[in-house]
């Protein structure tokens, strides 16, 4: 992995404005985001993966979405 480009991570940061209290971090070679201390997605090398669960899997692949392995 090279890792996430600054410009890139302005860019979810600026397009998730809308999140309460959204903040970024460190996390295993990438970047973690986080709502009130919940972790709810990641940057990985430019690419942006949410978490998701059995409940609200089927609607993130109804607008295409893989899963991350």
């Amino acid at each position: 992995m090279t890792g996430s480009t600054d410009s890139y991570v302005e860019f979810i940061l600026e397009l998730l404005q809308s999140v309460q209290s959204v903040k970024s971090g460190k996390f295993f070679g990438g970047i973690g985001l986080k709502s009130n201390n919940t972790q709810f997605a990641m940057i990985m090398d430019n690419a942006l993966f949410f978490v998701v669960d059995a409940s609200t899997r089927p609607e993130y692949e109804k607008y295409g979405m893989d899963c991350f392995w």
